[in-house]
């Protein structure tokens, strides 16, 4: 397999496997409505959507700090070598 399928079905993978997750929680949380109520509906959703969200949001915050950081470091070894 070359490099660039590899690269390709790595990168593809991610948004199918959202895509898949979402459709299965929707389908999870309309079984567990019909059986338990709406309150079951409500609470899969906010458990299984909701709260992943916010994982990733701030998953993407501490990326960004990191980076920051790394290139402010970049930077100040940069100008201490120029003197």
């Amino acid at each position: 397999m070359s490099r660039v399928i590899k690269r390709f079905i790595r990168k593809i993978a991610e948004p199918i496997s959202f895509a898949l997750y979402f459709f299965g929680t929707l389908m999870l949380a309309e079984y567990f409505g019909a059986a338990y109520g709406v309150n079951a509906f409500i609470a899969t959703i906010s458990v299984m959507i909701i709260v992943p969200i916010f994982a990733v949001m701030i998953r993407m915050t501490w990326r960004q700090a990191k980076d920051e950081v790394a290139r402010e470091n970049e930077e100040l070894m940069r100008s201490l070598k120029g003197k």
